[in-house]
């Protein structure tokens, strides 16, 4: 999105300001040690090379550095180097790019109502992003509002499936967890969506009765329970064919 945003000539700031709502950009007066990497700039520059293409625009590298900087400010003793807080390369994978965005953008981060926010980032929206109480439930939070993300159509996860499934054997996946497990499958549905689409509520219908579960609870369990080498679900964002 932040890629595509800077191709129609955006600056980092209007890309930021776009996928967090209501926020402003402030700028600390220090350089934190983090636990990985050294300190918080020189760490970030592994970041932005392992997040972001470091051959795409620049706008959209110095947006991912705010974030990831924004982020790590929030996390600095909690974070490694995988995409579960933020990947992060080593010095002799860096590139001047890279260097680059997070020097133009030292030491600036993403604030709401004057206080520095996790800025949460993902590489593919499907088209759109979505209300952080439908991803993680929890309070709704000003600024992770849905919304548009149309220009990711290159991303390699714009478009996925899985493996087919017949009736037997969807009711194997779901009877393991007890959340899911409603007897012998008659039907299961998708009964909610939030703003960007994603699904957060689905029905299931067996010879025990109906349950109706949280999308992400539908997704866990899918993805524990069907067979290793299908791919699964990559996000909430699905519909049944």
């Amino acid at each position: 999105g932040a890629k595509g945003f800077a191709q129609q000539g955006k600056n980092y700031r209007d890309i930021l300001s776009h996928y967090y709502r209501a926020t402003s950009l402030i700028t600390i007066g220090e350089n934190p040690q983090v636990n990985v990497g050294g300190d918080l700039e020189t760490y970030l520059v592994g970041v932005v090379e392992a997040e972001m293409n470091s051959n795409w625009p620049m706008e959209a590298l110095k947006a991912q550095a705010v974030a990831a900087r924004s982020y790590a400010y929030i996390n600095r003793g909690r974070l490694d180097n995988s995409p579960r807080t933020q990947a992060w390369v080593g010095p002799s994978l860096q590139t001047d790019n890279a260097r680059r965005a997070v020097a133009e953008s030292r030491g600036q981060v993403l604030a709401f109502g004057g206080q520095v926010i996790p800025a949460y980032f993902h590489s593919t929206s499907g088209g759109y992003t979505e209300n952080n109480e439908n991803v993680w439930g929890g309070t709704p939070l000003v600024w992770l509002r849905a919304v548009p993300s149309p220009w990711e159509t290159d991303s390699p996860h714009w478009e996925w499936r899985t493996a087919v499934y017949n009736r037997d054997q969807m009711q194997s996946i779901l009877g393991r967890d007890n959340r899911t497990n409603v007897g012998q499958l008659q039907s299961i549905k998708i009964v909610g969506r939030g703003a960007g689409g994603r699904v957060t509520s689905v029905q299931i219908i067996g010879s025990q009765g109906t349950k109706t579960v949280s999308g992400p609870t539908f997704k866990s369990v899918f993805n524990s329970y069907s067979p290793a080498n299908d791919p699964g679900l990559r996000s909430t964002l699905f519909a049944f064919i």
